[in-house]
């Protein structure tokens, strides 16, 4: 089961996070390589999936007003994982996946943040 803040995220079939960091080039006349050099991580990216079953709006809804810019808690409630402090982007759905026209599959993108 996967939480963001109070709400329970439906049916979740898959997840990933991602981490990335932030690297400045400066290109060298002459040269074939630039100067580079890190400035930062820029904290984890995770990707959340999972189908709406039955079709209900109402759940879709309320998941879509979760992505109001406000940080909440991402939880995936396993023995031992941590939490992330996370906004949600806007959420991508299908409202009829192919074969169950009575499914709404979503996919979630969430960013942690460390905002004072």
């Amino acid at each position: 089961m996967v939480k963001f803040g109070t709400q329970t995220l439906p049916n979740v079939d898959a997840w990933s996070i991602t981490y990335s960091r932030n690297v400045v080039e400066n290109p060298i006349p002459g040269r074939s390589v630039a100067y580079r050099s890190d400035v930062g991580a820029t904290g984890a990216e995770i990707l959340v999936s999972g189908i709406i079953y039955p079709k209900n709006y109402s759940v879709l809804n309320a998941i879509k007003a979760l992505a109001d810019g406000t940080v909440r808690t991402l939880n995936f409630e396993l023995d031992g994982f941590q939490t992330y402090q996370c906004i949600m982007l806007d959420p991508e759905y299908t409202p009829q996946p192919t074969g169950s026209p009575l499914a709404i599959s979503y996919e979630l993108r969430f960013v942690e943040v460390s905002n004072p």
